[in-house]
């Protein structure tokens, strides 16, 4: 294994014991970084000396002593939403963000836990895409297959990660943009219960939605991070299972229409959960085909209040597809808008009535569909995109709406070799028992642990920065 195939939590205990250092971990990325992302794409600014003067300067406290926190010394890069001091994120855009003086909250907590901040990570114009294709910096390509997407909005978080040139990465997941790029390309990703993660400083997209969390490699690697950023302690709990966890599978709308084989990867789930000794039960999600919808309308609603001061001026730099979502979301009334947030209460009960009376933990596929082709999408504005992309998020999206945690984690490959993914959906603030749950699944099956081949002779390159 190689110092960049590594998890996290190995880079952390290569660090705590000497066996390796910040400076040689970054190096080691970055060596990475410049042989496979010509062809990945995922790299949006790294600032190599600013991350290497970091690197230094951790090493020295660690020699002196001085151990900020459990990610001390790990080299980091994350979803280009982030400010930070002086230098406003790109957003995936060709719109320009004023920039502002502070440094985004999760950047803060990270850097009070030792993280080296290596720089951000390519994702769809604004996030407000779920397939991953960005027309004006160029698509990130799924290390897994680079002719296929690599899910999104978070694309540049989960390809990086599995490319091992990032040991892990903040995402948003406003309504599938942590949990369907990990799903796409193979890693873990966790979506926290809302509000639980400090989401200033981030660009918003959906105020009320938008939710910050991990994609890592493994469940574990998600719950040390969340550690970081919330204060929680879910990774001092992830060794144990409880005893008679009672999983919940739907009857109903997360397996309706869905294809066969996401179909076996959630049997193949649902199997291994029984060897772990978890009982499996049937349940009936309530409400979920009004939640989807009103998720919509809070989302266009929110995304086009956000960017109304940049729309009049720079209208002509956003993409098509995303300028189409921001002025059809002018058109929802007050009227809808309140309704739409006025049903969440309701909703959350009679989900959580529906399902957790009855179960712990709800496991569900992340996708009803198997990972598209960018070519399935041929142009900015084509209609299969919004196709597309429903299709994509119709088992994501209530998540949001509710603000419950979930965590999507790889179960399997299809018959292109393309990872298929379950989420591990639970009540409010459960994220310590879904990585425990994650973590169990992990220690007895090794999809995680797999790396992509990945190809660099005749791949289709994207276009953009790359580490100099």
């Amino acid at each position: 294994m190689t110092l960049t195939q590594m998890s996290l939590e190995e880079a952390c205990a290569a660090l705590a014991a000497g066996r390796t250092s910040s400076v040689e971990l970054l190096d080691a990325l970055l060596a990475e970084a410049r042989r496979l992302d010509p062809v990945i794409h995922a790299v949006a600014e790294w600032d190599e000396d600013a991350a290497r003067a970091q690197a230094a300067q951790r090493d020295q406290e660690r020699q002196r002593g001085q151990v900020r926190g459990p990610l001390h010394g790990v080299p980091l890069a994350h979803k280009d939403l982030f400010f930070r001091p002086g230098r406003a994120p790109l957003c995936g855009s060709r719109v320009p963000v004023p920039a502002q003086a502070r440094l985004a909250g999760v950047l803060a907590r990270l850097e009070g836990a030792g993280a080296v901040d290596l720089g951000s990570v390519q994702l769809s114009e604004f996030a407000y895409n779920p397939t991953g294709h960005n027309w004006a910096h160029g698509h990130v390509r799924n290390p897994w297959h680079l002719e296929h997407v690599t899910g999104g909005s978070s694309s540049g978080s989960a390809a990086s990660v599995a490319a091992c040139f990032n040991f892990a990465s903040i995402g948003s997941d406003t309504a599938a943009s942590i949990r369907v790029p990990a799903a796409c390309c193979g890693v873990t990703g966790l979506k926290p219960t809302h509000g639980l993660v400090d989401a200033s400083g981030c660009v918003p997209l959906s105020y009320s939605l938008d939710t910050l969390g991990p994609i890592a490699r493994s469940a574990r690697d998600c719950g040390l991070m969340l550690d970081a950023l919330a204060g929680t302690q879910t990774l001092r709990a992830a060794n144990d299972l409880p005893a008679g966890l009672r999983v919940g599978v739907a009857t109903r709308y997360f397996v309706d229409d869905i294809d066969a084989e996401v179909a076996r990867g959630l049997d193949d789930a649902l199997a291994t959960l029984r060897e772990l000794g978890a009982r499996v039960v049937p349940v009936a999600p309530a409400g979920l085909p009004q939640a989807n919808a009103n998720a919509s309308v809070i989302i266009m609603s929110e995304a086009t209040s956000a960017h109304r001061p940049l729309m009049a001026p720079h209208a002509d730099r956003y993409s098509p597809t995303v300028l189409e979502r921001l002025e059809q979301g002018a058109r929802f009334s007050a009227e809808d808008y309140v309704g739409a947030q006025r049903y969440r209460a309701l909703a959350l009960a009679e989900f959580s009535d529906s399902v957790f009376a009855q179960a712990d933990v709800l496991v569900a596929p992340v996708m009803a569909m198997p990972v598209p082709r960018l070519d399935d999408v041929g142009a900015e504005s084509d209609p299969a995109m919004n196709r597309i992309a429903r299709d994509m998020t119709r088992l994501t999206r209530p998540i949001n709406y509710l603000g419950l945690p979930a965590l999507s984690l790889p179960v399997g490959r299809d018959r292109r070799g393309l990872p298929l993914a379950v989420q591990l959906i639970g009540r409010p603030h459960s994220e310590a028992l879904l990585i425990q749950l994650g973590a169990a699944l992990q220690r007895i099956t090794d999809w995680h642990l797999q790396r992509p081949p990945i190809t660099l002779n005749g791949a289709t390159p994207g276009a953009g920065n790359h580490p100099a």
